[in-house]
C-alpha cells in the first residue's frame, strides 16, 4: 500500500511542477531544486494529514480502524495524561501510574510509568508508593512481562471523539460509576 501511495505523490508532485513550469522557466538546476523544495513542501503537508486528528477521525469513520501501526498513539492521551493499572504475568504485583513513556520495539517493547504505587492484588497491600518520597522515580516494566492493562482517562479527554470510541467513553464512565471512582 505504501508504494501505491508513493507513486500517487510522485505523480502529484510531477503534475504539480509542470503546472508551474507553464508560468516560470525553469531549467537545469533550478527545475532540479525547485523539484526537490517542492516533495519536500509535499512530504511535510502529507505527514501533517495523517498526523492529524481530524484525517484520523475521518479514516475511522470509513475503515472503523486506525491508520498507526501501534495501539499507543491511539489509546494515550498525551495532553491531559493516562492512567494506568498494569498487571503482571506470573507476579503478584500491580503498578498503578502514570504514563510518561512508551517504547514499541516488538518483543523488547517498554513502558515507563510515573507516580505509581505498587500493590499486591491479592492482599492490596501497597509495596512501594513513589509519591511518599521526595524523589523522583520511574518505574520501567517490560511489555512481554505484562499480562493486561486498565487504563483511566480524564473526563476531558478528547480521545473518544472518533466513531465507535464514543461506546468506549460511555462504557469507562458505566465501570467509573460501579466501582464508585470519583470523576
Amino acid at each position: 500500500m505504501l508504494s501505491i501511495w508513493s507513486i500517487v505523490i510522485s505523480y502529484v508532485i510531477m503534475i504539480a511542477a509542470n503546472i508551474t513550469a507553464l508560468y516560470h522557466e525553469f531549467s537545469g538546476w533550478t527545475l532540479t531544486a525547485f523539484h526537490i523544495v517542492l516533495a519536500v513542501i509535499t512530504a511535510l503537508c502529507v505527514s501533517k494529514l495523517y498526523e492529524s486528528k481530524l484525517f484520523n477521525k475521518f479514516v475511522s469513520k470509513v475503515n472503523y480502524k486506525s491508520l498507526h501501526t501501534q495501539i499507543w498513539r491511539d489509546i494515550i492521551d498525551y495532553d491531559l495524561g493516562t492512567h494506568v493499572n498494569v498487571y503482571l504475568k506470573d507476579k503478584d504485583v500491580v503498578y498503578t501510574g502514570s504514563i510518561i513513556e512508551h517504547e514499541e520495539n516488538g518483543n523488547d517493547s517498554w513502558i515507563a510509568l510515573s507516580n505509581y504505587i505498587r500493590t499486591n492484588p491479592v492482599s492490596k497491600e501497597i509495596c512501594y508508593d513513589s509519591t511518599a518520597y521526595d524523589l523522583k522515580t520511574i518505574a520501567v516494566v517490560s511489555l512481554r512481562d505484562i499480562d493486561s492493562i486498565e487504563l483511566f482517562y480524564d473526563d476531558d479527554t478528547k480521545l473518544f471523539e472518533c466513531s465507535g470510541k464514543q461506546r468506549i467513553k460511555e462504557v469507562t464512565a458505566e465501570v467509573k460509576s460501579k466501582i464508585n471512582i470519583d470523576s
